[in-house]
């Protein structure tokens, strides 16, 4: 593993980074979804499976990352996915979605891959899944503009929440449009790391 990448999971016991508190808000999210009991469980670049781990013990749940060595640190029970998470292609293999949680990256992606990704959650979604969601906070404008995108793509806010330090917004939205197949071979965004 990088040290860029052992640093960002070091950080996570750093109480001045805010990501423990982000986690804890996002493993709330998710363990309350998980009470409804959804059948299939995403992570989008969830990496080690922090937001997962030991919480999804009754369902099929995955992670689609591009990090090697973070599939040494997964639980029996998360299938981990080693695919380019930009590319519709690698969500062929999954079934449709109950809980999406995509917490690393939506920060480091710019409207227009937003809007992409966010028009794409249909051919993964089924109708009623819960998509949990942060970006930084100090970023109003994106945070404002993807909230205005997920309604236009037919999804109802449910929460929303900032860490302790107030460094991160941390959302939740229900889709009640209809599922798609997925189109194939197609990018669905830019990553900017």
């Amino acid at each position: 593993m990088s040290y860029e990448w052992e640093d960002f999971y070091l950080a996570y016991s750093d109480q001045e980074s805010d990501l423990k508190s982000r986690l804890s808000v996002i493993r709330q999210y998710v363990k309350k979804e998980l009470a409804s009991n959804p059948k299939v469980v995403l992570s989008i670049c969830g990496g080690r499976g922090l937001d997962l781990v030991d919480l999804t013990e009754s369902q099929s749940a995955y992670i689609i990352d591009n990090d090697k060595e973070a599939i040494n640190h997964i639980g029996s029970n998360i299938q981990f996915l080693l695919k380019d998470a930009t590319m519709s292609d690698s969500y062929l293999d999954i079934p449709k979605v109950d809980l999406l949680v995509c917490v690393g990256f939506m920060g480091s992606i710019d409207l227009d891959s937003i809007k992409d990704f966010i028009s794409f959650l249909p051919q993964i979604l089924n109708k009623g899944a819960i998509f949990i969601w942060t970006i930084k906070s100090d970023n109003v404008d994106l945070i404002q503009q993807t909230e205005y995108l997920l309604e236009e793509y037919k999804f109802h806010y449910v929460e929303k929440k900032n860490t302790d330090l107030n460094r991160f917004v941390c959302g939740k939205h229900r889709f009640y449009g209809e599922s798609q197949q997925i189109i194939s071979n197609k990018k669905i965004m830019n990553m900017t790391w």
